[in-house]
């Protein structure tokens, strides 16, 4: 008994640490602190399902959803005695916790949309001949730019539905271990267009639509970026006044997420008038706003959103803007993004102009191969059969 105590106060050490390192975990969680049985489940949902779109395609399968970021504690003598034998491997107690909770839960499959964790990495490299791992890429991989080469060479999928080509190459290039690779799109954009609030319309409801893109308190790391990101913003009023355009924010959080949510509001702020323009208040019960108000604009534009590449595979016209360069840029080539480092208002107008002037085939003319590249058009019903299989 004493071991297990020590066992379980040094896990909860680990997850206060890496709490205060990546905010993954609530404090909640070391509230719910309780034993769980060996039984197994066929799936396994590991990590945030917060749009519930794997619960909702495994409704009617026998599953297992452990959220790392709220979920509580588990315990019993097999789990412990697993995290054990996995320490010695992975040299991390949070990261051998989820391995053995993966393996005494998991009688066929492991799947997440977290295909950017660490801890689900290592769960797959060391349950790989033992359990069915699938991630699926819910974003684009910014993140992994800032990763060290030594943690670029952790990264382990077995099978990964990927946006496009453009995610093979560049894991190959970075030395990750992908064994097999499904360029099917995006499972939230395609998933999307099931809500019932979705609906693009014949006419579009605004002009320009700008993807929020809060990059408070970035500027410590990355100088100038904040700067890029709102000037974006800026650029975006005063063409739009001068010609007259209706313009809409669509924002990230939903207004149950307050805090969050006014962040958004008060970085822009510092750019802009959000007075004069349209804003688009998320509500927490449907998560596909953005995807709504993106579709019924004439043009979508940020800086390194995945809506981007998303918007784009509808057939929808975007101005990437690349005012920053690496790592926060979706390094999509011209026309398709606008790459402009020194910021300058007059190019930043010429090229919306044209997109505006374009008909439907001069502005796909150069752009098609280019979104084709980066994001399948593989249907959703292929991405169940995989996830299902």
């Amino acid at each position: 008994m004493k071991l297990v105590t020590v066992i379980l106060i040094n896990l909860i050490r680990s997850l206060l640490f890496d709490y205060k390192k990546t905010t993954h975990m609530t404090l909640k969680k070391f509230k719910r602190i309780r034993y769980i049985s060996c039984k197994k489940n066929d799936f396994f949902i590991f990590g945030k399902d917060n749009k519930r779109v794997l619960r909702d395609i495994l409704k009617d399968k026998d599953f297992f959803y452990y959220d790392i970021y709220e979920e509580g504690i588990y315990f019993n003598l097999t789990l412990i005695i697993l995290m054990l034998s996995y320490l010695m491997q992975t040299k991390s107690i949070i990261s051998s916790y989820y391995i053995a909770l993966v393996k005494i839960k998991t009688r066929k499959k492991c799947v997440t949309l977290i295909d950017n964790s660490i801890h689900y990495w290592r769960i797959a490299k060391a349950l790989e001949n033992q359990v069915y791992t699938l991630a699926i890429q819910n974003g684009t991989r910014l993140d992994i730019n800032l990763l060290s080469d030594a943690r670029k060479k952790e990264i382990f999928h077995q099978d990964y539905i990927c946006f496009g080509e453009f995610e093979k190459v560049f894991f190959n290039e970075i030395g990750a271990q992908v064994k097999n690779f499904y360029p099917y799109g995006s499972i939230y954009e395609k998933y999307s267009k099931l809500s019932e609030t979705y609906d693009i319309g014949t006419k579009n409801e605004f002009d320009i639509c700008i993807i929020s893109e809060n990059f408070s308190g970035y500027d410590n790391q990355y100088p100038g970026v904040e700067n890029a990101v709102g000037m974006i913003a800026k650029y975006i009023v005063k063409f739009a006044k001068k010609n007259n355009l209706k313009v809409v924010l669509a924002l990230k959080h939903p207004v149950s997420m307050k805090t969050k949510n006014k962040k958004e509001l008060d970085f822009y702020k510092k750019y802009i008038d959000i007075s004069n323009i349209s804003i688009n208040y998320k509500e927490s019960a449907n998560p596909w706003a953005s995807y709504k108000v993106a579709s019924n604009s004439f043009v979508t534009v940020g800086m390194c959103s995945s809506l981007l590449i998303e918007i784009a595979s509808r057939g929808k016209r975007i101005m990437a803007c690349d005012f920053y360069g690496p790592p926060w840029s979706l390094q999509l080539p011209s026309p398709l993004a606008h790459i402009n480092l020194s910021r300058d208002y007059n190019l930043f107008s010429k090229s919306l102009k044209n997109i505006f002037n374009s008909t439907e085939q001069q502005y796909w003319n150069r752009r098609s191969g280019q979104i084709d590249y980066r994001i399948g058009s593989n249907s959703l019903d292929e991405i169940k059969q995989l996830i299902l299989k």
